[in-house]
């Protein structure tokens, strides 16, 4: 198994842990309900896997690794390069939280 794949698996559960975490967890409970009750369209996206899961992948990509970056690593630093391979990488993270979300709930239900 290739180094890449091992981050890129590494990742995805990073990107679903912590998702999950967010919006699920009692730990974030609170938070929660007060961003619910003061600032409703954060409240709101807080409350959804496939949101924080685009939030969250952005960040991860930003932050520790980014796989799309890694993949088609760009022939320039251009900053509007790497910001494409952020939003790429939003919603890849975005489609495998969903994906883990649905396969956790069949699994569960």
């Amino acid at each position: 198994m290739s180094v890449f794949v091992i981050k890129f698996i590494v990742w995805m559960l990073v990107v679903y842990g912590m998702t999950q975490i967010i919006v699920e967890s009692y730990i974030f409970e609170n938070v929660r309900r007060v961003l619910l009750k003061n600032i409703p369209p954060i409240g709101v996206g807080i409350q959804c896997m496939l949101c924080t899961g685009v939030w969250v992948s952005f960040l991860m990509s930003i932050f520790l690794w980014s796989p799309t970056y890694q993949l088609f690593t760009p022939d320039t630093d251009a900053s509007y390069v790497i910001i494409k391979y952020i939003f790429c990488d939003g919603m890849l993270g975005a489609t495998v939280v969903w994906y883990m979300h649905l396969i956790e709930h069949k699994i569960v239900n």
